[in-house]
């Protein structure tokens, strides 16, 4: 039997697929979230990732990254009765630190686990990864790979998903290389969204290695609506949100989005601070149709000024919120982003 993932109340939290990633790095959970599902996505780059947060063996691992087995070890447990795919493979430069051997190189595996026919049932197939570039690869990897699954499942939607936008913008795409630097593979970053317009995880799908190297989680949840509640409870939310999925991940820095509030709002560890600080900020719009090249921007934004003052892997402490009128806040007004 394989291993379940780590994963803490994902039933309750109404997730429509899981996605356990290597090579593709969030794309498959960027391109289903696009798709309108909700995700509940692990990107476990490095050996030590899969092991600590897939639960991979280290005997398996040592036979190398890129396998058939390591492609099925990385699936929940069939007892767990959850939809996911995962995918490991290599498609770039060849690094030791991987565990890749040179004929290893551009393969991958893709596996895909549904209990859509009322039982569980899995594959796992082996793909060339033979475009010019590893962005290429890792879209065109993704692709497949949700394919399968609906081939799997016999999710009609899925079974001839073509890829037909951009997950990101180019000015996003140019504060993405910020990011990267800021992170420098020391920094595992969380994220959560939430709404009707979730943008952040196929920016963070962008960057491949860094933020991620060591695990990174993305989630998108369905929208909970605050009904009347002020702007207050919304931000409240968001913190408690950007805390518990630090927590959950103990991961570098805890991000949440609640999109049709405008607020983000982020979690983190300073040095010599034993409690987590807690920061957001209000995103102000021309009008709700900015919003996505706003957010997708502002959100990566934030996360730079974070990974700058976080401090990467430190286990989490026990958090008091502060009271609503001492949240340290602050309001991001953008230049309006073309498309």
């Amino acid at each position: 039997m394989m291993p379940a993932i780590s994963v803490i109340n994902i039933q309750d939290r109404s997730y429509d697929l899981q996605t356990l990633e290597s090579l593709t790095a969030g794309t498959v959970a960027a391109y289903l979230m696009i798709k309108g599902f909700s995700i509940d996505s692990i990107i476990a780059y490095s050996d030590s990732a899969k092991k600590d947060l897939l639960h991979v063996p280290e005997h398996i691992l040592k036979r190398g990254t890129v396998s058939k087995s390591v492609a099925g070890w990385m699936l929940p447990d069939f007892m767990s009765m959850t939809e996911a795919i995962s995918t490991t493979g290599f498609a770039g430069r060849i690094d030791e630190k991987f565990g890749i051997k040179e004929k290893d190189d551009k393969l991958a595996f893709i596996a895909a686990l549904t209990s859509r026919k009322g039982y569980a049932d899995s594959n796992i197939e082996m793909v060339e990864a033979n475009k010019p570039s590893r962005r290429a690869n890792q879209k065109y990897i993704a692709a497949l790979a949700i394919r399968n699954y609906g081939w799997l499942s016999g999710n009609l939607e899925l079974i001839g998903f073509n890829p037909t936008r951009s997950l990101i913008n180019d000015l996003s795409s140019k504060a993405l290389r910020e990011l990267y630097a800021a992170c420098d593979d020391k920094m595992s970053i969380a994220v959560y969204e939430e709404g009707n317009i979730c943008v952040l995880q196929p920016a963070i799908a962008s960057v491949p290695i860094s933020g991620f190297y060591f695990g990174g989680r993305m989630r998108t949840s369905r929208p909970v609506y605050l009904t009347a509640d002020t702007d207050d409870v919304a931000i409240q939310r968001a913190i408690e949100e950007a805390v518990t999925i630090r927590k959950e991940f103990n991961s570098s820095i805890g991000i949440s989005v609640i999109y049709d509030h405008r607020i983000m709002a982020v979690s983190y560890t300073q040095k010599g601070v034993m409690q987590d600080t807690v920061r957001f900020i209000r995103l102000k719009c021309r009008e709700y149709s900015d919003i996505p090249y706003h957010a997708q921007y502002a959100a990566i934004k934030f996360l730079i000024q974070t990974a700058r003052i976080a401090e990467p892997f430190r286990t989490i402490h026990d958090v008091s919120l502060p009271e609503k009128r001492e949240l340290p806040g602050l309001i991001m007004s953008l230049p309006y982003i073309t498309k």
